[in-house]
């Protein structure tokens, strides 16, 4: 890469779908790479227009998020979801890229056309990690996707007890209801998550 840089190659070139080589780093978690392209001053809050055909297939493990979305797998014209690179690295679990993202001063709180931010990339996976690192970079705990999920929603609907744990801790607001009209002890009741439940009481008294 550094030699194709040398010699030229745009360092913000774009596929038909948008993705850049920072996007790919991101998403294969090639930190050497991404240092690379980081000092060559690329552009880290581009976004990628990926299928809900791919959507569907990294969100297989979580059912629920995907009906709460609605999202269709296989329409004949299948929609577009845009994700930065800070997106799909909180998504993949990618600490260090991440850091080096938020270091090149990536959007903390960039949003998809469907409202979604990387802390709630974070929420879906349950890095706590990650979670942490972004909201130390002044991550917004409460934005609401367009169907009014927060990271708090999520994270109880999936049952990551320390990642709830470190929302309510950073003031994550637990009043807050989504579409179905739910708050965070709804979903975690719903989904049999009780340790969750006490907690989420705990912090609403």
């Amino acid at each position: 890469m550094e030699i194709l840089l040398k010699n030229k190659a745009h360092v913000n070139a774009k596929t038909k779908n948008n993705e850049t080589a920072i996007y790919t780093a991101s998403e294969k978690g090639h930190q050497d790479s991404m240092e690379i392209l980081l000092k060559n001053k690329a552009d880290v809050d581009v976004k990628a227009n990926i299928s809900s055909e791919v959507l569907v297939k990294n969100l297989k493990a979580h059912k629920k998020i995907v009906k709460l979305l609605n999202i269709e797998e296989k329409t004949k014209n299948k929609k577009k979801y845009n994700f930065s690179a800070l997106h799909i690295a909180s998504f993949k679990g990618y600490y260090r890229i991440v850091e080096l993202l938020l270091k090149a001063n990536a959007n903390v709180n960039s949003k998809t056309l469907r409202k979604f931010t990387p802390l709630h990339s974070v929420s879906i996976k349950g890095y706590e990690d990650i979670g942490e690192l972004l909201l130390k970079n002044n991550a917004n705990i409460n934005t609401k996707t367009d169907i009014n999920l927060t990271a708090l929603h999520i994270a109880c609907i999936e049952g990551y007890e320390k990642l709830v744990k470190l929302l309510l801790n950073n003031n994550a607001d637990i009043n807050i209801k989504s579409i179905e009209n739910k708050t965070a002890i709804d979903y975690a009741k719903e989904e049999g998550y009780e340790n969750i439940v006490k907690l989420l009481k705990e912090y609403s008294t």
